[in-house]
């Protein structure tokens, strides 16, 4: 069980220039506060590094992008697919080893950023995401 106090959101907002960093201590408290978010970038400020997603993330329908790179990620969660808006998923520089038959739910993804992991072996249902035009693994 991870502790999220240390999570750092850097929230975009498309009618802003800049960007703002909001630092929560509490799990309620940032599902209210990131819940109409479009765009999630997910770092964090602790020394150690995450071993997993806030399950809580997976509500957050309406995001249309989600980077959780260089986290230290073992999996990537089941739960990913119901974020059913996701067009870009970022998830660079992890540990993670497989993906997840729930991303087929992920009908608008276009992009899918999964360099630097442990991934071994590429699902052949991949090729049944119409939209996905950028599939980047190392």
């Amino acid at each position: 069980m991870n502790d999220f106090s240390g999570l750092i959101f850097f929230p975009h907002f498309p009618f802003f220039q800049n960007q703002n960093q909001v630092i929560f201590s509490y799990k309620e408290e940032a599902k209210q506060l990131t819940k109409g978010y479009r765009i999630l970038t997910v770092y964090s400020s602790n020394l150690g590094k995450l071993k997993e997603l806030p399950e809580w993330v997976g509500d957050l329908t309406n995001l249309k992008s989600l980077d959780s790179s260089f986290l230290e990620l073992s999996e990537i969660p089941e739960w990913i697919g119901n974020i059913v808006n996701l067009r870009g998923l970022k998830l660079m520089g992890n540990e993670i080893e497989e993906i997840p038959e729930s991303i087929k739910n992920l009908n608008n993804l276009e992009e899918l950023w999964l360099q630097r992991n442990n991934i071994s072996k590429i699902p052949e249902w991949l090729g049944e995401l119409e939209k996905l035009d950028m599939l980047m693994l190392s």
